[in-house]
């Protein structure tokens, strides 16, 4: 059987300023696949930067996956995101329309995504550290810190890439 396509799309803020903060993890791993992947990824994966801010990031996407989804009708959706509650490089896959967790981005995804497609898809989290503090300001100002180098290396290391195509070759093989 043949694995379905996938339109891997990664959520986090637009430019260069933003480019390695923890909130843009999906977009440096997104861009890491498409530029450090060891093996080449299947011809049927389309990948996809979101290029407005977080929090308004779901008009964009529900309109690229609905143009999408006519073309591919057996595709899904993928979320590439960041994720707080996890440990920091872990990875962890969850359907599209579970709670939100308090990110934003997520929120404005499932506002946006139309009804006849809010089952259709799906969601991967890449784990980045936790705050010192769970208040609103000290949260907002921690996503949009920088990466340290390491963090940086290891999200786009070869090993943790391979687990992400891993995921992925999972998720495309389901029927």
């Amino acid at each position: 059987m043949m694995a379905r396509p996938l339109l891997l799309i990664s959520i986090g803020n637009p430019g260069a300023q933003y480019a390695t903060t923890y909130h843009s993890a999906g977009h440096v791993v997104l861009n890491a696949l498409r530029t450090h992947t060891p093996t080449t990824l299947p011809s049927s994966w389309s990948l996809r930067q979101c290029p407005k801010y977080m929090n308004e990031s779901g008009p964009w996407v529900a309109k690229e996956y609905k143009q999408w989804i006519k073309k591919q009708p057996e595709g899904k959706l993928v979320v590439i995101h960041d994720d707080m509650e996890m440990v920091p490089f872990a990875l962890k896959r969850r359907a599209g329309g579970m709670s939100a967790r308090g990110h934003n981005g997520l929120k404005s995804i499932m506002a946006s995504m139309p009804q006849q497609l809010r089952n259709g898809w799906e969601r991967v989290g890449v784990g980045i550290p936790r705050p010192n503090s769970r208040e609103r300001g000290h949260t907002a100002d921690h996503v949009l810190s920088k990466m340290t180098r390491d963090e940086l290396a290891g999200l786009t290391s070869g090993d943790f890439l391979a687990r992400v195509v891993k995921l992925l070759e999972a998720m495309a093989a389901e029927v």
